[in-house]
């Protein structure tokens, strides 16, 4: 069988389903689909099953061990999409795309059991390192965590990709809202974030906030409710059309601790906004900000909405970073 295998087993929600989505239809668009085979979490929701060969798996380490020991000698090459290399080592290649950057590197903010149940899983991949000949990621920055969490020695290179519409600018706005499209996980830092919106709103300087926090996390839920009940000016729309909100926003506020990739800034720079950021590596990889902060401290926040909200000159946003979907594709399928 020439065909590689895409073991995406424990891929099935957030921004890995969005990289395997947009790699499984790039596949299918350029006419490669027969060259690949996919494992896939049957937790996931796709719209393409029917245009590829896939299998549906449990997703564990007891399955994948079984099917690499069943069927392996049957490709030629192996590209694990989530994070964790294979739990045995194969005679032909394998690359293992690593996309989780709290995988690499330990924040601030999380429950114990959660920091625990991380470094249990750093831990694994870290002893299952040999079973991989290298690793793809998405960051520069990335590749340092990598190498300073699971070791020096092994062999990192730097493929991002990532799906844009095309021509998504939009009329130019001269409102003062603001956007910040992400989960609420702790290190999205949305309840200093928050914070300064209630500062901001004692001081009688009111821009609105849109967020876009999902009932997976009530305390964020409620501290927002109060707030708005303060008569904070914040807006949360759940889960959402991302496209709708850029359209009436006119900056992203991005204060996340760590990024394995950012895809927010750059989405949000194709669609015309501005970005105020954390003054962070994983930032300046990506985009060129309009503004930059420091994201542990309030009052840098809150000066850099003020200097927005103030007219304040400052520069455009643009994107730094490469889409190498194209090289990742075709250095899976030659032989």
């Amino acid at each position: 069988m020439d065909k590689t295998l895409v073991d995406s087993i424990y891929i099935n929600n957030s921004g890995g389903k969005v990289l395997l989505d947009y790699f499984v239809n790039t596949v299918i668009k350029k006419g490669f689909s027969r060259r690949f085979y996919f494992l896939l979490d049957p937790r996931g929701e796709y719209t393409y099953l029917n245009a590829i060969d896939h299998r549906l798996g449990e997703n564990s380490e007891k399955f994948r061990k079984n099917f690499y020991v069943e069927n392996s000698n049957g490709f030629t090459k192996v590209f694990c999409f989530g994070n964790v290399p294979p739990p045995i080592k194969l005679n032909i290649e394998v690359i293992t795309y690593f996309h989780n950057a709290l995988l690499a590197k330990s924040i601030k903010g999380y429950p114990l059991k959660v920091k625990i149940l991380k470094y249990l899983k750093r831990l694994y991949i870290k002893r299952r390192i040999l079973n991989t000949d290298m690793f793809f990621v998405q960051s520069k920055s990335m590749k340092e965590m990598m190498h300073k969490s699971l070791s020096s020695e092994v062999i990192i290179d730097v493929y991002p990709f990532y799906n844009l519409p095309l021509n998504a600018k939009y009329t130019a706005r001269s409102n003062k809202e603001f956007v910040y499209i992400s989960n609420g996980n702790s290190h999205k830092n949305h309840v200093l974030l928050l914070d300064v919106w209630k500062t901001l709103h004692e001081k009688n300087i009111r821009p609105k906030l849109h967020l876009t926090i999902t009932k997976e996390y009530p305390a964020i839920l409620k501290k927002i409710e109060v707030l708005k009940n303060e008569g904070v000016n914040i807006e949360n729309h759940g889960y959402t059309d991302v496209e709708e909100l850029f359209k009436i926003s006119s900056f992203l506020i991005y204060p996340s601790l760590i990024e394995s990739f950012g895809l927010g800034l750059v989405e949000a720079v194709n669609a015309g906004l501005k970005i105020i950021a954390s003054d962070l590596d994983y930032v300046r990889e990506v985009v060129q900000p309009s503004l930059t902060f420091n994201p542990y401290d309030k009052y840098s926040i809150l000066e850099a909405v003020k200097k927005v909200t103030n007219d304040e000159p400052i520069i455009e946003s643009r994107i730094l970073i490469k889409n190498r979907i194209d090289e990742l594709i075709n250095i899976l399928i030659e032989q």
